[in-house]
């Protein structure tokens, strides 16, 4: 075996190991300094202080902008659409009355109305609606999501992707959502990037420091972006911890049944928070709610009798 520039024993012991061992290796390395971190965020006194501007140019260096794949090209709404929709099938195979949420470009209805679907998409701001989804057949609204302008009992499906993080109120959409569920109908929710997990700003495009608005002061950062010409625009994030999700998730039991809840933890980043874990634990709600980036969830409403 040949020695590349930069080689020490460790990269070239990394060429030859298998990559399943080696990523078993890494998750166990995470899943230990995820368990050190909380022990020092247990013992932490809570320091509100964020750290200086000063800082974010070092951990820039240390966490580079990676490619980012999540386009806006209009083949890749057109695959994103595929791709959710395909989720959800297994969940409700039967076409009906579907509602999409926060719809966007609305391209995951539009996908639905090719399969059959009565496909309804509702947003806040529907100026980015493809035209692909009304050629499609898809009624498309603007509408507040906590105040649905459609009887009770009006779909056998609704589903919304990488929405619940930006409500300002989840919990009386997700009442909403219960509401105008028909009997056995199916709510789908996705979403990413909670607030206080590693890559809550929602920045990553531009500047790709984890926890970035947990360390730093807002205002110091959108400072630092503009001093360097970077973008200081980025979608607005709501507070709420997964603790307060969980509870708005199992607020409505009596009417519906969960059939399938998964939450997906980012350990990756765990040394800042062993490294900072008086800041951490005075500026986050909890140490749970650092990993937790992803939620997936599935609900049938249950019967009327």
């Amino acid at each position: 075996m040949t020695d590349r520039p930069g080689d020490g024993p460790l990269r070239r012991l990394g060429r030859v190991v298998p990559a399943p061992l080696r990523a078993s290796a890494k998750e166990l390395g995470n899943r230990i300094e995820t368990v050190v971190a909380q022990r020092l965020w247990d013992s932490a006194a809570p320091d509100s202080t964020p750290l200086p501007i000063d800082a974010l140019d070092d951990l820039a260096r240390r966490h580079p902008v990676t490619d980012v794949h999540y386009e806006y090209a209009p083949d890749d709404r057109l695959a994103r659409g595929v791709a959710r929709r395909a989720s959800i099938e297994p969940y409700a195979p039967q076409p009906g009355a579907s509602l999409e949420i926060g719809s966007a470009d609305a391209m995951t209805s539009a996908e639905l109305a090719r399969t059959g679907w009565h496909a309804t998409a509702i947003d806040i701001d529907t100026s980015r609606t493809d035209p692909r989804a009304p050629a499609a057949g898809v009624a498309v609204h603007e509408m507040d999501a906590t105040q649905l302008l459609f009887p009770d009992a009006s779909f056998d499906l609704v589903c919304t992707f990488n929405v619940f993080e930006h409500l300002p109120d989840p919990a009386a959409t997700f009442a909403e959502i219960v509401r105008v569920l028909r009997p056995g109908g199916i709510a789908y929710i996705s979403f990413t990037g909670l607030r206080w997990s590693p890559h809550g700003a929602h920045m990553y495009k531009v500047i790709n420091v984890p926890y970035i608005t947990v360390l730093f002061d807002q205002a110091d950062v959108l400072g630092y972006l503009r001093t360097h010409g970077l973008p200081d625009r980025f979608p607005w994030v709501n507070e709420y911890s997964i603790e307060h999700f969980r509870e708005v998730f199992h607020s409505h039991a009596g009417a519906i049944e969960t059939l399938h809840y998964e939450e997906t933890r980012n350990r990756w980043h765990t040394r800042l928070i062993a490294a900072h874990p008086g800041v951490f634990k005075a500026r986050a709600p909890s140490f749970d709610s650092l990993l937790v980036d992803t939620v997936h969830a599935t609900y049938r409403r249950r019967s009327n009798d």
